[in-house]
């Protein structure tokens, strides 16, 4: 029996891909849910991945990639072999990017350095837990003498995003410094220039003749 509701809303599209392994969809998001049947036939590593949405349901951005490698005869059946292979190349490298853990519990393969994101960019958050790391930033472009020559960005210890008790510091940076950044983050250095604690945010950060 299909479900009315999902995690992400009221159930608009049903796809049984086989029993108890149904593909749905909602006005906003989708994914994949298994019965408790299926899922205890999972592989223990798979069955243990820590997935968005709950236990027995898979969200279609990522974690579907688990009850697909999970069950590949049967994604194989549904939606034609030659399909599949392209299906399940991509599930493999999702879940390598985004549970590489999980992968590599899986498959028994250690993931190499540049293969996961998400490795990657724990490993970069690790090295430079105790810098300042820029999560957002704006062209500057209200004083016309320094128009699209920095960026006014807002720093954080590590790299912190929750907003419950974090520090935050604003830089300028030069833009042609700042948009060749690391991939996971600008982190500060000599070249950052701080702007003072008390000056408005709604205010330009500074003028061209500060910055002199």
């Amino acid at each position: 029996m299909s479900r009315k509701q999902t995690p992400w809303g009221k159930t608009q599209t049903v796809d049984e891909i086989a029993d108890g392994i149904v593909h749905y969809t909602t006005a906003s998001h989708g994914g994949i849910w298994l019965s408790k049947k299926r899922r205890d036939e999972m592989p223990a590593a798979l069955q243990n991945a820590d997935c968005y949405a709950g236990n027995q349901w898979y969200e279609e951005d990522v974690d579907w990639c688990i009850p697909t490698l999970a069950f590949p005869a049967e994604f194989a059946t549904h939606y034609g072999a030659e399909q599949f292979q392209r299906y399940y190349k991509s599930a493999v490298k999702t879940l390598i990017n985004y549970h590489p853990d999980v992968y590599e519990d899986h498959f028994g393969r250690v993931i190499q350095p540049g293969e996961s994101s998400t490795r990657d960019e724990n490993q970069f958050l690790a090295e430079h837990a105790n810098n300042l790391i820029v999560v957002s930033a704006i062209q500057c472009d209200a004083d016309p003498d320094v128009v699209g020559e920095y960026v006014d960005c807002i720093a954080t210890l590590g790299g912190r995003r929750e907003l419950i008790n974090r520090q935050e510091h604003r830089f300028l940076i030069p833009s042609q410094l700042y948009h060749n950044q690391h991939r996971f983050g600008y982190v500060i250095d000599e070249n950052a220039i701080p702007i003072p604690a008390d000056r408005d945010f709604r205010e330009y950060p500074l003028t061209s003749k500060e910055l002199k």
